[in-house]
């Protein structure tokens, strides 16, 4: 077999994709190609083609997540599923987070409190948080901790009442029970529970209307 191309995948320059005559494509660290000598018109066997491959998955995966991490922070579970998308065997990408969170450049509590707190100044509720925390692999336990810890309880009544005190400062149905209904819904898309959206829309949005 020949290769007939070696270039670099995109603006990640330390992988590059090396293609066959017959248009077989695969991608290797760019380490590993000058290793071996891969180049535009090299000769390789079959086996050496698999061998450098396999060789070479968890290096090509420790930079995977790296690209990925520098993108933004990730937990370790999302870090893992999103290697495991990009086709790497579990165990390799096992292996890497492993590694990662070895040396604290993954660490699921970190992330959680960053992430907690990011939400948090964009008006979210316990709900809506605690359904992201889940859906980026963070552990039920930890989640419920950090909301805890990050927002105490009695302080999401205050921040569900500063945001319907904003809304309500805002254009909105002239028709009173509409202007409830949509106060409400503010609410709960925000991810807050429905007592206390309904508690506050009557004390927040009906003492407007005396």
């Amino acid at each position: 077999m020949r290769i007939a191309k070696v270039r670099p995948k995109g603006r990640l320059r330390e992988i590059v994709v090396a293609e066959l005559e017959d248009g077989t494509r695969a991608e290797l660290s760019a380490e590993a190609a000058a290793r071996h000598g891969w180049a535009t018109g090299t000769e390789v066997t079959p086996a050496q083609w698999e061998t450098a491959l396999r060789e070479d998955e968890p290096r090509r995966c420790r930079i995977a997540a790296w690209s990925l991490l520098n993108h933004r922070p990730r937990s370790a579970g999302e870090l893992r599923a999103a290697l495991v998308r990009k086709r790497y065997r579990p165990e390799t990408a096992d292996a890497v987070v492993a590694d990662l969170r070895a040396k604290n450049h993954v660490e699921d509590a970190a992330y959680a409190r960053l992430l907690v707190r990011e939400r948090l100044r964009k008006g979210d509720g316990p709900r809506a948080i605690r359904d992201l925390l889940r859906r980026r692999g963070i552990a039920e336990e930890l989640a419920a901790g950090t909301l805890e810890s990050e927002n105490p309880e009695g302080a999401w009544e205050d921040a569900a009442r500063a945001l319907l005190e904003k809304w309500n400062r805002r254009t909105k149905p002239d028709d009173p029970r509409k202007r409830r209904l949509a106060a409400a819904q503010h609410l709960l898309r925000k991810g807050y529970e429905a007592d206390l959206a309904w508690r506050l829309v009557e004390e927040v949005v009906g003492r407007g209307e005396e």
